[in-house]
């Protein structure tokens, strides 16, 4: 609801338009809304599409232990979800990111990493968030979406989901 009135106030002529694709925003009208950003960076800690795999270079070592030419492979879910790192990290608060001062990301670029971080990040993490944002908001424009089971499992493959589905009830 607090995404859509933010996008019915901000985004208002594509708001009377119905969210269609004749009246789209502009990029920095999307860039505006503050609070979708902070959803979709909400739901991207909370449910990362995937870990990330690196290659450990010749003679690195972690605690004592040779590493060098090993795979590390990174959980997103697992980092994201740290208690040491974010304050109620299974809660659902899209908030943390709009307090700068206490978004652990802010303080630390490799503790929030959706898309990983550094030399090998996703090139298209800037297209997907804007992809991101207008099929939210086309979609919230035209329809109500409730959860059927707020407690799903997660399957922890190389891409995470919903271990039987994500249930929602569409009006």
């Amino acid at each position: 609801a607090r995404v859509r009135q933010e996008a019915e106030t901000r985004l208002a002529d594509w708001a009377r338009a119905g969210f269609c694709a004749t009246a789209a925003p502009t990029y920095e009208e999307l860039q505006r809304c503050e609070y979708l950003e902070a959803v979709l960076r909400e739901t991207l800690r909370l449910y990362p599409p995937g870990g990330t795999a690196r290659l450990a270079p010749a003679g690195e070592s972690f605690d004592g232990w040779d590493i060098g030419g090993c795979i590390i492979y990174v959980s997103h879910y697992v980092l994201h979800r740290r208690p040491a790192l974010w304050e109620a990290p299974d809660d659902f608060r899209p908030e943390r990111f709009l307090e700068p001062t206490r978004d652990a990301s802010v303080l630390d670029p490799f503790i929030f990493q959706p898309f990983s971080r550094g030399p090998r990040d996703c090139i298209g993490k800037y297209f997907a968030m804007l992809e991101a944002k207008l099929a939210l908001l086309v979609l919230l424009g035209a329809f109500e979406f409730e959860v059927v089971d707020p407690h799903e499992t997660i399957k922890l493959v190389v891409t995470q989901r919903p271990m039987h589905g994500a249930r929602v009830r569409v009006r």
